[in-house]
């Protein structure tokens, strides 16, 4: 209500919610300095930015303590700052048992925040799953990409590597090394280097991207 303040909003809410008083300023004070609004409490919403109407709508949000939470482009209007205080909040939520449902375009928010993703297209559900999983399934054929990098990649090494079982592809790069297998399978792999007396320098399973693995499946529909 934009002749209210930023408390009495959440007054007003916490009295329709049958929140205790005492229990409700305690929560208040909390959440308007979670969201960055504990220098405006008592100024009329309707004199709010757009990003301080935002961050007010999360904490009306939260007040309720809702089991599951719904945002709709929660960092909407928000400069970087307060970008960083809503996404910090919101993936602490699942600590405090509040599932969070999260709609947004800017995709490294969501793989910032997020354990599970659905990519919806022309109002459908296409896919679901980890970002691991849905990276393995749109840009790797189902396999875990491994990335190695040691002080020097001789033949040999790739070689053994190669006639790994559920070794299915190995790319080199100067000292880098990119293998595609079945499963995941760094511990073999870093045995059969150290076997090999090359120093290893990094292993890790290669991140896919959220706007990769969108792309994919945009341009599939």
């Amino acid at each position: 209500y934009d002749n209210l303040t930023a408390r009495k909003n959440l007054d007003f809410i916490a009295e329709l919610n049958n929140i205790n008083y005492v229990e409700s300023q305690r929560q208040i004070d909390q959440l308007l300095k979670a969201v960055g609004l504990n220098e405006a409490v008592d100024m009329p919403v309707g004199k709010f930015s757009r990003g301080m109407k935002q961050r007010l709508g999360v904490a009306d949000v939260l007040i309720k303590k809702p089991k599951v939470a719904i945002f709709d482009e929660p960092t909407a209007g928000l400069d970087p700052e307060g970008i960083s205080q809503i996404l910090d909040l919101i993936a602490n939520l699942p600590q405090t048992g509040t599932t969070v449902i999260m709609c947004s375009h800017r995709l490294y928010e969501v793989q910032q925040v997020c354990h599970s993703i659905g990519i919806l297209s022309k109002g459908r559900m296409v896919v679901e799953g980890s970002l691991d999983e849905l990276g393995r399934e749109a840009l790797a054929g189902g396999r875990y990409r491994i990335e190695v990098e040691t002080t020097e990649s001789t033949p040999q090494l790739v070689d053994t590597l190669k006639g790994v079982s559920e070794v299915t592809k190995v790319e080199t790069e100067g000292n880098r090394l990119l293998i595609s297998a079945d499963s995941d399978l760094r511990t073999e792999i870093a045995k059969i280097v150290v076997q090999s007396n090359i120093p290893l320098v990094e292993m890790k399973i290669h991140e896919f991207t959220l706007d990769d693995i969108y792309m994919k499946y945009f341009h599939e529909d």
